[in-house]
């Protein structure tokens, strides 16, 4: 039932029951209450009930206390992610530094830097430009369309020649090809591959890619990466010379590592 009155707890039952638990339709139907109001129309009913994840469905997404533009170009922003960046503010000598978030997708890392830390200005780098179209957007909602500089860029690449910035960070696509039939559907079928999986299907080689930019660049002194647990100890031997501290998330899982050149 669509319309301007709000869709009963026994409406997304009916259509989403057989999918999701009851916590989880509790928290889709508060958020989209907050975002949009109202009920889903039927077209929107049947694309969650497909799977098609409520933050693509509403084109926004939570993150760090404000609101972000979403769609399948981007990786919809987790909670690890917000640790990450929660991690990063720690550090009071942040403020006033330039940024450089590689792999930027929806810019969730940067503009939260920027926004939170005053951590300006942000390089977001990807090699998707419609990734770069959306961070971009999320960017001027922020009001820091003066502080958010997009890159279309590869790091992969070994020629690469990143900006000036002394403050690194990055979520990187960390997952092994053999770690997909794992994975939930609604995250295969819609999230962006190419943001999901390592290229090659080899965290490690990502990683290794990253510290060689980071070591060789005079520039860069303080990186905070997002990790694929099942690698992270294989990480820990990438940087040398530098101080390396590791940290679990909220679940235990090794997910987090801080570098700082001496």
């Amino acid at each position: 039932m669509a319309g301007m009155d709000e869709a009963t707890m026994a409406e997304w039952s009916h259509w989403l029951g057989e999918r999701y638990d009851s916590g989880e339709l509790n928290a889709m139907r508060r958020f989209w209450k907050e975002e949009q109001g109202g009920a889903p129309s039927e077209w929107q009913w049947r694309r969650l009930q497909a799977g098609e994840p409520l933050q693509y469905v509403l084109q926004k997404a939570w993150f760090m206390g404000r609101t972000l533009q979403v769609n399948p170009s981007v990786l919809i922003p987790r909670a690890e992610s917000e640790e990450l960046v929660e991690w990063v503010l720690e550090d009071p000598a942040i403020r006033g530094q330039a940024c450089l978030d590689l792999g930027t997708g929806s810019g969730c890392l940067g503009l939260a830097l920027a926004w939170h830390g005053s951590c300006r200005p942000v390089y977001g780098v990807d090699c998707s430009p419609e990734a770069l179209r959306t961070a971009t957007g999320n960017a001027m909602a922020w009001g820091l369309e003066d502080s958010f500089h997009g890159l279309h860029a590869d790091f992969m690449e070994a020629d690469w020649v990143p900006p000036s910035a002394p403050i690194w960070i990055s979520n990187p696509p960390y997952i092994a090809t053999d770690e997909g039939p794992a994975m939930e559907s609604h995250v295969l079928d819609y999230e962006p591959t190419i943001a999901l999986f390592a290229p090659q299907g080899q965290p490690l080689l990502v990683y290794r890619t990253l510290a060689q930019h980071f070591l060789s660049n005079e520039h860069a002194q303080q990186f905070w990466l997002e990790l694929n647990p099942r690698w992270a100890e294989a990480c820990l031997g990438l940087w040398e010379d530098c101080h390396v501290t590791l940290r679990d998330d909220m679940q235990g899982k090794a997910r987090m590592l801080r570098v700082i050149k001496p």
